[in-house]
């Protein structure tokens, strides 16, 4: 399970953007960094999950029993990069919403 590698990244990258929390010109990645990994797990983990219930029973439904395992598998995997994507762009989104209504400063922090 591909899951193994993905939840120490995940926690890495949250040490790696609590780091950065601390320093005032790496605040906003800090933080995009903590939930774009949250967020692209949670939802990776669930659409892989419903993706292999899904898939498999749909196989089973319509018929194609010897292909329910083939099915299950492209529905986990598909569910894992589908979910990774749309976790990550959504929680791009969200902070950068967030972090603009806050008025916690530019949206993106330029060198000086």
């Amino acid at each position: 399970m591909p899951y193994f590698f993905i939840v120490p990244l995940w926690a890495v990258a949250c040490v790696a953007g609590l780091i950065l929390l601390t320093f005032r010109r790496t605040r906003l990645i800090g933080v995009l960094i903590v939930a774009t990994s949250t967020a692209a797990t949670l939802v990776s983990f669930l659409l892989s999950l419903g993706g292999l219930f899904v898939f498999g029973s749909l196989a089973k439904a319509v018929g194609l029993t010897q292909y329910a395992l083939l099915a299950a598998a492209v529905g986990y995997v598909g569910g894992m990069l589908v979910g990774g994507v749309a976790g990550a762009a959504s929680a791009i989104a969200a902070t950068l919403s967030v972090w603009r209504r806050l008025g916690l400063g530019r949206s993106f922090p330029s060198p000086s």
